[in-house]
């Protein structure tokens, strides 16, 4: 693990080849990802989800990764229900409504970057599931059986239904996503612009996520490209910049985990290919240099070091995050919108 490859491009690679290294282990034709290096059991679907994404990403910079790819998603079939949706586990029974979004966009990415149908076909499928968690006073549940409604869930459903609407055209879509971020923008969304965490009965909890900032603002940049909507482009770029001004104090960026990182800044770009954000690029490429310089495990190639953020403890999904960044950021303009 001692080479320093100094393209975003080469690094995406290398943090990949880390994370097959250090957190997958092979049966036949199936790769199981672990949470973390010497774990036992498979990762929960969130965090397969994310490594499925990386996959993804890879591919659009041109490298082939399709062997672990294709083993990668095999081994999401066990969680998934024959009545819909995909479980967190094998096992399990309740089932997670920000789950099958990111699982959904996960596909929608793949089918972008593939054409296999295939793909398109799992993205509508974890729509239809989510678009079953819809609350009857607006949003998304957490959950099956929650009463939380949260960001994380209905910002990546809102803008997986707009992915889905640009192949179908149905109207059913639109409108879903249409009143998911008016209910967020009404219910979620602070006075700073920014999008608090979640609402559980009456009470908001005002917590800031970085990756609550990214999707939202993703989604309405992909609503103003589906229906030219000025209104959603203005919102999209007031919450980015209002993002980039709140990760740039506090060293709070650091300290995010960078899976959430990750997301925010995907759904960021996706803002500036429509109206540039300023601050943005200078914001990631400088995390990107001192994640790669100060943060990243000489010996596993695994991002664990000098107090960089943490998704509890857990290393694969951050790994998976920070995939998807360095191969985004490489993308370059003109690829972003359609990368979130």
């Amino acid at each position: 693990m001692t080479h320093d490859p100094g393209s975003n491009e080469e690094r995406a690679l290398e943090a990949w080849r880390a994370l097959i290294a250090t957190c997958t282990d092979r049966d036949g034709d199936v790769v199981h990802l672990r949470e973390a290096p010497g774990r036992r059991g498979p990762a929960p679907a969130w965090p397969l989800s994310q490594a499925i994404s990386a996959g993804a990403d890879l591919g659009r910079v041109g490298h082939d990764v399709a062997d672990d790819l294709r083993g990668l998603i095999r081994s999401l079939r066990p969680y998934a229900r024959r009545d819909g949706g995909w479980a967190p586990t094998a096992r399990a029974h309740r089932r997670y409504y920000d789950d099958n979004a990111w699982i959904g966009l996960a596909s929608a990415r793949l089918y972008a970057a593939t054409g296999e149908h295939r793909h398109r076909d799992r993205a509508a499928r974890a729509l239809d599931f989510v678009m079953r968690g819809e609350d009857p006073e607006g949003g998304v549940r957490w959950a099956e059986e929650r009463r939380s409604r949260n960001t994380c869930a209905a910002a990546p459903a809102a803008l997986l239904a707009l992915r889905v609407h640009a192949w179908t055209r149905e109207p059913e879509s639109l409108a879903f996503a249409e009143r998911t971020f008016d209910w967020l923008d009404g219910t979620l969304r602070r006075p700073d612009r920014l999008y608090a965490d979640r609402i559980d009965g009456a009470r908001v909890e005002r917590t800031v996520w970085s990756y609550n900032q990214g999707m939202p603002a993703a989604a309405r940049a992909w609503h103003h490209r589906a229906t030219g909507d000025r209104g959603s482009l203005e919102a999209a770029r007031a919450t980015a910049g209002a993002a980039v001004a709140w990760l740039a104090r506090d060293d709070r960026l650091w300290h995010q985990p960078p899976v959430f990182d990750a997301i925010a800044f995907r759904g960021l770009l996706a803002v500036h290919d429509v109206a540039p954000v300023p601050g943005l690029l200078e914001q990631i490429d400088a995390y990107l240099e001192r994640a790669w310089r100060e943060a990243r495990d000489p010996e596993t190639g695994l991002f664990t070091r000098r107090g960089i953020g943490s998704f509890d403890g857990r290393p694969a999904i951050d790994q998976a995050g920070l995939v998807q960044l360095y191969a985004v950021r490489a993308a370059g303009s003109g690829t972003w919108l359609d990368l979130a």
